[in-house]
């Protein structure tokens, strides 16, 4: 038996595994709730086959919990029962055989996909693993939190190869090409950005940002402000395109042009400077003696300094018109996601005002926004409030 069996009478938490940072929502029947215990069934064997009896009893149980949920399969309480009961079992085939059926009636419940796929892994089937994560993300695409987690086993399970940067590139981009227009995939966002810095891609990163400061998400302050560290960090020949850095760089070059070629005020004169008695400077790469200064080089480290200045300057400028505009959509849309407190699937009812809220934020973005954000929002709100009909009835109007 698993270590981490626990007894039948521990109480079972009914959640739906809410995002970090969200309430969790206690069963649906009660404050807490404890599997019926079966009735253990006698051994006819003979006194000396215990191992015979175990086996009878766990199966026996087995069935009386499979028996509650083929006679009612919309007993969500029940199927949490069956499926906490062969976790603590060492029986991979009826674990599968439970899991794969409930996620039949239950396709949206991500918490109990990421319990299957972390079962997978624990018995050493990492392949396996992955064709869960897979299965339940083509579930709920939008599922910033499954995405986490399984690029986060990915991660784990190719760091040796030697595409390891290609294969786990690829699956981010999937990652933040089906989640990452949701409003609350900020984590995804950071996971993304964060792998690529401990690559050492600051251009990259750039790139990410330019892509994220045109989404409204809930931490929309938080990116813009992480990008310019990330920025001032880096110099700018290395954190954005050439084609950007020769376009800032020639605009600085034409300004310190023009600032040289203004004359000097009237009532200045230049002075003529004073004939060495040493006769004409050293060849070119002597080196000036310890503690004098080369004029030269102090002028040119400073003129690179201004120019540094002055590209981070302008490539945070050009990000700043963007900010600005997705603020204003940021702020169109606050109100709607402020009012949805349950952003995941469970078999609660939802409260009217949450039903409302968004029937409300549906119209607003069919009427205001684009295609690809209005259907991204259906999504999500068919994840919330699957067992409504209506709401399903919307959608398909």
């Amino acid at each position: 038996m698993n270590s981490a069996k626990e007894n039948p009478e521990t109480v079972v938490e009914n959640k739906m595994h809410p995002p970090e940072g969200e309430e969790e929502l206690k069963s649906p029947k009660g404050d807490t709730a404890k599997p019926p215990k079966p009735e253990a069934t006698e051994n006819t064997d003979g006194p000396d086959s215990s191992k015979s009896k175990t086996v009878k009893k766990g199966l026996s149980e087995l069935e009386k919990y499979w028996q509650a949920v083929k006679d009612n399969p919309a007993d969500f309480t029940g199927w949490t029962y069956l499926l906490q009961f062969v976790e603590q079992e060492n029986d991979l085939v009826a674990a599968r055989k439970a899991f794969d059926s409930f996620f039949k009636y239950y396709p949206y419940c991500y918490g109990y996909w990421k319990k299957y796929a972390d079962m997978e892994k624990k018995w050493n089937t990492a392949e396996k693993a992955e064709e869960v994560f897979e299965q339940g993300l083509k579930a709920i695409p939008l599922s910033v939190d499954l995405w986490i987690h399984y690029l986060n086993f990915y991660k784990s399970q190719h760091k040796k190869d030697e595409d390891y940067y290609t294969k786990v590139k690829v699956l981010f981009e999937r990652a933040v090409d089906s989640a990452g227009q949701e409003f609350r995939s900020d984590r995804l966002w950071d996971l993304y950005i964060n792998w690529e810095l401990e690559n050492k891609h600051p251009r990259e990163v750039t790139q990410l940002y330019d892509k994220l400061l045109n989404i409204p998400t809930q931490l929309y302050v938080h990116h813009f402000e992480k990008f310019q560290e990330h920025i001032k960090k880096h110099l700018p020949k290395d954190s954005v395109s050439t084609d950007e850095f020769l376009e800032f760089r020639k605009e600085f070059v034409t300004i310190n042009e023009k600032e040289k070629l203004i004359p000097p005020l009237e009532d200045e004169e230049e002075e003529a400077p004073e004939e060495s008695g040493d006769g004409d400077a050293g060849p070119p790469g002597d080196e000036a003696p310890p503690g004098l200064e080369d004029p030269e080089q102090a002028d040119k480290e400073k003129m690179n300094d201004e120019e540094t200045k002055f590209l981070r300057e302008k490539i945070i400028e050009k990000r700043k018109e963007i900010f600005k505009k997705n603020e204003e959509e940021v702020g169109k849309r606050w109100n709607f996601e402020e009012g949805i407190k349950r952003p995941y699937f469970h078999v609660k009812p939802l409260e009217r005002a949450q039903l409302k809220n968004w029937r409300e934020y549906l119209d607003f973005e069919a009427q205001n926004s684009t295609h690809e954000r209005t259907v991204i929002l259906f999504e999500r709100c068919m994840i919330a409030c699957a067992l409504y009909e209506d709401m399903w009835m919307k959608v398909l109007d």
